[in-house]
């Protein structure tokens, strides 16, 4: 049965916590209804991911940090002050140095790198840049407030962040209409107020004081964190810069659509993690564990069924509600890659299972040696793929390297945890779905109509749940 607490807890994160990515979502029928045309906005999309790029190079997995090293001082307030102290002191200097690169080398870095002249660096990439320097405070401030378990200062910040999101893309389209000017200032302005609350938030209760004891350990725990971070982002929005390379911006803004869509999946189960991990690291921290319990799995189960159920709900509702918001009959041609696209989250729940101890026992180092060697295998099937079958085969390459991810990253873990857990749950339960989709979409041919297909791919997916999770929902039942 699972646990009331982890019930409520992780309502409160997952919905809150997805709202800050969710509003991109929202905007998405706005933006495009008012670009001029696919076009316009795969380029929009290939400015936002390069500055999630820089995101992730500015964090340095410092958010991580924080939030793992939080439970190793929260006993000690006054080292706990100095680390966090560290961590913002960090995180300015590492942004004010991209943000000096930038200015000095930035056009010829873009000049260079985008051959096509499909996004330049001034403005839009500037732009992108110092957006990705202020949200990389508030993400790290969020993740903290996450294992402080301030759950109304948690609640606050994201709803500003999402709010001013919604009302500054708004007016940004109204005085930028047709063009991408709008959209990204809706990004720019919401970062620097949450940079301006949240640095407010670290000064007054740590201070911001860099105290160099703490950096030694701090970048050998980082580091191959952020080796781990750029190779993921390579493989989660590489595609999009490879797909223009070879193909054109109106194929990247059609994959591109079709990716956000199926990334909803996505978004829910990382607001999920932030929250379902803490409490996991708790249990590990108290009773000084390093094997799996009936209490701990409960969580990991959990976790399996939301993303089917996320699976199978992106699959039949997105192809029926987007049309009524969104006009543009193109982009209704991604509709056709999400059964494929959504095979990529079928083992989300065993991926994290595994990388949990990584993360907690700081056996960081093993993560980009773990990734790199399937992120090269993604890299180079997405370039045979799209060039052979175009954005069918960058659909197939985003699926084709998770087994060889979680395989991989279940060797490094399990050297340092003991795994015991429910394998029909975990593992075979998803594997006969991802199958089910398999022989419904793609082997059947058109003996159904798409529409029936989605419909009897839900159906399948509840039925199999209520089969699996019987005992649970038994035990649920009669407990009320």
């Amino acid at each position: 049965m699972f646990a009331k607490k982890l019930l409520k807890s992780s309502l409160i994160y997952t919905l809150v916590g997805s709202l800050p990515l969710a509003s991109g979502f929202i905007l998405l029928p706005l933006i495009t209804n008012h670009l001029n045309d696919v076009d316009t906005y795969g380029v929009l999309a290939l400015y936002i991911n390069f500055s999630l790029l820089i995101q992730v190079l500015v964090n340095f997995s410092l958010d991580t940090s924080i939030g793992i090293h939080y439970f190793d001082y929260k006993d000690n307030p006054e080292k706990l002050k100095k680390y966090i102290g560290t961590v913002v002191s960090s995180l300015l200097i590492i942004g004010s140095v991209i943000l000096i690169i930038s200015l000095l080398f930035g056009e010829i870095i873009f000049k260079f790198t985008f051959s096509k002249q499909t996004i330049t660096f001034w403005p839009f990439g500037l732009m992108c840049i110092v957006t990705a320097v202020f949200n990389s405070f508030y993400k790290t401030y969020s993740n903290l407030l996450i294992n402080q378990q301030r759950t109304n200062r948690f609640l606050w910040i994201n709803i500003a962040y999402f709010s001013f999101t919604i009302f500054f893309t708004y007016l940004g389209i109204y005085y930028f209409p047709k063009v991408i000017n709008g959209p990204l200032w809706g990004r720019l302005l919401p970062a620097l107020i949450l940079f301006i609350v949240t640095f407010y938030f670290f000064a007054k209760e740590f201070g911001i004081k860099l105290h160099t004891e703490f950096l030694p350990d701090m970048v050998k725990f980082c580091l191959p964190l952020l080796y781990y971070a750029i190779i993921m982002w390579g493989a989660s929005y590489g595609d999009r810069f490879i797909i223009n390379y070879l193909l054109t911006p109106f194929d990247v803004g059609i994959y591109d659509f079709g990716m956000k869509w199926i990334m909803l999946i996505d978004v829910v189960l990382l607001a999920l993690t932030n929250t379902i991990n803490p409490a996991i690291f708790r249990i590990w921290s108290d009773n000084k564990i390093n094997y799996s319990t009936p209490e701990v799995n409960q969580n990991h189960h959990f976790f399996t069924l939301i993303q089917l159920i996320l699976i199978a709900s992106v699959l039949l509702f997105i192809p029926l509600i987007v049309p009524f918001f969104v006009h543009n009959p193109m982009y209704y041609k991604s509709f056709d890659y999400l059964p494929i696209l959504g095979l990529g989250f079928l083992f989300r729940g065993l991926s994290n299972m595994y990388l949990m101890p990584i993360f907690y026992y700081k056996k960081t180092k093993a993560l980009p040696k773990v990734f790199l060697l399937s992120s090269l295998f993604q890299f180079l099937m997405t370039f045979i793929l799209i060039h052979y079958f175009g954005i069918i085969g960058a659909s197939i390459s985003f699926v084709i390297a998770k087994p060889i991810q979680i395989w991989l990253i279940s060797l490094e873990s399990r050297k340092v945890f003991s795994f015991s857990f429910n394998k029909t749950k975990m593992i075979l339960l998803p594997l006969l779905y991802g199958g089910f989709l398999i022989i419904i979409y793609y082997l059947m041919g058109d003996v159904f109509s798409m529409g029936i297909k989605n419909i009897f791919q839900f159906i399948i997916c509840i039925l199999m749940i209520l089969l699996v999770y019987r005992k649970e929902i038994r035990e649920k039942i009669l407990n009320r």
